[in-house]
């Protein structure tokens, strides 16, 4: 047989299968929605993971969709891509594996008028009251959500209240209640083969208020802080009223705490009674002995049947930890030449740190592989006097396409603690158009100190603008010592 003949009947095998939609016969069928002008993509629903031998036809069409990435619909793996969907693209596809049909229908909706959202596609959420938490769902496929800018609004009105607290792809709102019900959209912007696109997605927030005498009650802790003296062996305890049913854990960055660390122990699960007779439970977070690494840690307990939680948190009994806080773009290169990476981490420690005795947070230097970033931002703004903020041209579109772009998400932590901002520029003329709207305000509200100069020339005028601007430090040195550099 002729090879084209050969592959001209395996075409038609799979033509044939491709039209079995909503026929009985057909292994499984899906429903996706996607808004008119916003991407998607449709996964093949019995191959969701192997991309071996799948063709994607659309029901009545004899011709499988292209894998050209430049394609408007194109196949790539297992996956049917659309970039993006269009009203007259809403119908019956299929992916073919093996002779067996799998169906997927997209159904391609507008909002209705007037609204960010459309009724019929709107995905359910249902909360109990206390701390809430709402998930943007299924945008993991088209962006890094460590690093997704998302704007979250309610009725389609941007939240502008200090209860909204929002990370990576969640929204938690701060002691909710049934007035917090309702409509909640958020909206993803992402870049593909140099076109801006957007996906939308609205949740249909239904509060839970039960009877407040059968819900479990943390009552210790309360989100609080402890001074403790380093080498100490102290117990937190853990309380929770109307316990009698509840499953509740000591935890750390979302694991146990006992399997973090090795000289804590976890004591177990006590029935008691409140002064008042009412139920209780309780259980005991043991430190044999307190370490560096124990301070500016939030130790959870939490109640897993209520999903509650509250944090205390070890701190020396000397105030912050920090003097400032360094934040920068970090270089897109792994080299170590970049004049930002240079000024960040030799030449301000060699200067603040070894000369005039600051303690510095340098993200990038500080903080260790395996931590959860954002965990260890928020604490280490927290505990800090003051934030230096370095910029630098960066010779790149990407400018905050990296760390520094999370640590700016943290803005608001710096609001909460109001924290002093010294604004650096290495360079003259910089270009702030392009940067967050909170560095844009920083700028115009108090100005920034530039570096003149090449970094191993003496620049006594830049250090005195510095120390002018730094906390002040108790240590002698600070005062009388001539910067070398």
């Amino acid at each position: 047989m002729h090879p084209f003949a050969f592959l001209v009947i395996l075409s038609g095998l799979a033509t044939y299968k491709a039209q079995l939609c909503r026929n009985e016969d057909v292994t499984c069928a899906e429903v996706q929605y996607v808004l008119n002008g916003e991407p998607i993509r449709l996964p093949c629903c019995g191959n969701r993971n192997d991309s071996s031998n799948i063709t994607w036809f659309k029901n009545g069409s004899h011709i499988p969709f292209s894998s050209d990435p430049q394609s408007r619909i194109h196949q790539n793996r297992n996956a049917l891509w659309f970039f993006p969907a269009s009203l007259e693209d809403a119908g019956w596809y299929m992916c073919v594996l093996r002779d067996v049909t799998y169906c997927t229908r997209l159904i391609v909706f507008e909002n209705e008028k007037g609204l960010c959202y459309n009724r019929s596609t709107l995905f359910p959420n249902w909360q109990y009251s206390e701390a809430t938490k709402i998930i943007c769902p299924y945008v993991w496929d088209y962006v890094d959500i460590s690093k997704a800018q998302i704007k979250w609004f309610k009725e389609c009105q941007p939240l502008q209240n200090d209860k909204y607290y929002a990370l990576a792809d969640a929204l938690t709102i701060q002691n909710a209640v049934k007035q917090d019900e309702g409509l909640y959209t958020c909206v993803v912007q992402f870049e593909y083969s140099g076109t801006e696109y957007s996906l939308t997605r609205t949740i249909d927030l239904e509060i839970t208020v039960a009877a407040a005498s059968l819900l479990p009650f943390m009552r210790n802790p309360s989100n609080t802080i402890n001074k403790v003296e380093l080498g100490s062996a102290i117990s937190l305890r853990c309380e929770v009223i109307n316990g009698d049913e509840v499953l509740i854990m000591w935890t750390y960055n979302d694991s146990a705490v006992d399997e973090v660390y090795d000289t804590v122990i976890t004591g177990d699960i006590i029935p008691s009674m409140t002064e008042d007779g009412e139920p209780m439970v309780y259980s005991y977070l043991n430190f044999t002995e307190i370490k560096e690494e124990h301070y500016n840690k939030k130790f959870y307990c939490e109640i897993f049947n209520a999903m509650t939680k509250a944090y205390v948190m070890l701190q020396r009994p000397d105030g912050k930890l920090y003097d400032a806080y360094v934040m920068y773009p970090k270089s897109l290169s792994e080299t170590s030449s970049y004049p930002m990476d240079v000024f960040v981490l030799k030449v301000l420690p060699e200067v603040l740190e070894e000369q005039f005795s600051y303690r510095l947070f340098i993200f990038g230097r500080d903080v260790s592989p395996g931590e959860a970033v954002s965990d260890v931002v928020d604490e280490a703004i927290s505990q800090s006097r003051r934030l230096v903020i370095v910029l630098g041209s960066t010779q790149s579109k990407n400018y905050l396409k990296d760390d520094f772009e999370q640590q700016i998400a943290m803005y608001d932590a710096l609001i909460r603690n109001k924290i002093k901002v010294i604004l650096v520029e290495l360079e003259k003329g910089m270009e702030y158009s392009n940067m967050p709207e909170s560095i844009q305000y920083i700028k115009q509200k108090q100005g920034a100190i530039r570096w003149k100069g090449d970094f191993m020339q003496s620049n006594t005028k830049f250090w005195k603008h510095m120390r002018y601007y730094m906390p002040p430090t108790s240590t002698k040195t600070c005062c009388t010592q001539t910067p070398i550099l």
